[in-house]
């Protein structure tokens, strides 16, 4: 089973895949396994950082280059270099469709090796942290723990239907790397500003908490579309309709309130401080 999944060259592996190159294991000190092991366990957040990063970038400079209007073309404008070398970080450090497909490989490798055990006390456990208080952020731990319930749901719903064939099937697997990264970007944002509120204030850190919340709203919007999606692709008939109950349950409670505000008090924040700041 899975037989196709091997390590892939690129993306956050390429060290490991490089190191592995150089030399054959039994030439390996002990030391050297060690820093290959380790790295390794890094690859999946190298893939996420090198997709979104370049992602949100490229979103910022297009919506740059559209308010110069037509001088935003003129190599007079600094933007002209900037919207044309912006397009190849999507593709250098292998393309961002490469280090798509990486990420589900590593939850398929997961699962082959029983580090990553898709069951129903599983999903269980991932369903009832959905459930947890919380004093600092509630909604938006809420959002984490939701995703990554999803994500668990229907990475094993596509395992029943694909099997061993789910190595080939390019669709499902992007779709699942959507969701990934998204639960990665938001726990990201979570974390390091409850870190922020926990040692400055909330009133000394408001711009984070806007920020995080801007990021959960827009995620969450978003990982709706793509678990749609994949639901449609994957499932027909009676789980079919499950499915969508049961994503259409616990993605209820997130209808976030006064957006345009939000969105406005961080812009005025980054045009105060004439950079970007948080």
């Amino acid at each position: 089973m899975f037989q196709d999944v091997k390590p892939s060259s690129f993306g956050g592996t390429f060290i490991v895949k490089a190191a592995s190159d150089a030399c054959t294991p039994e030439d390996l000190t002990s030391e050297q396994k060690l820093i290959a092991q380790t790295a390794s366990q890094f690859a999946m957040e190298c893939s996420v950082c090198k997709v979104y990063s370049s992602e949100a970038f490229d979103t910022v400079v297009d919506e740059a280059l559209q308010l110069h209007g037509g001088a935003g073309f003129i190599q007079d404008y600094e933007i002209e270099s900037v919207y044309r070398d912006s397009r190849i970080n999507r593709i250098f450090e292998g393309t961002n469709e490469i280090n798509r497909l990486v990420l589900p490989m590593h939850f398929l490798r997961k699962v082959k090796s029983g580090e990553l055990v898709l069951n129903q006390e599983t999903l269980e456990q991932a369903y009832g942290a959905i459930k947890e208080e919380n004093d600092l952020l509630p909604l938006e731990k809420k959002a984490v723990h939701t995703v990554r319930y999803l994500l668990l749901l229907l990475l094993s719903e596509a395992l029943k239907v694909a099997k061993e064939h789910i190595v080939h099937e390019q669709e499902a697997l992007m779709k699942l790397s959507n969701l990934a990264i998204g639960l990665y970007a938001m726990e990201s944002a979570v974390i390091r500003t409850e870190k922020a509120v926990r040692k400055n204030g909330k009133e000394n850190e408001q711009l984070k908490v806007n920020l995080t919340e801007l990021v959960v709203d827009l995620t969450m919007r978003e990982v709706r579309d793509e678990a749609t999606q994949l639901i449609n692709g994957i499932a027909t008939g009676k789980k079919h309709q499950a499915l969508h109950y049961e994503l259409q349950t616990v993605m209820s409670d997130f209808q976030y309130e006064g957006t345009f505000t939000k969105t406005r008090r961080v812009a005025d924040s980054l045009i105060e401080s004439d950079r970007y700041t948080c």
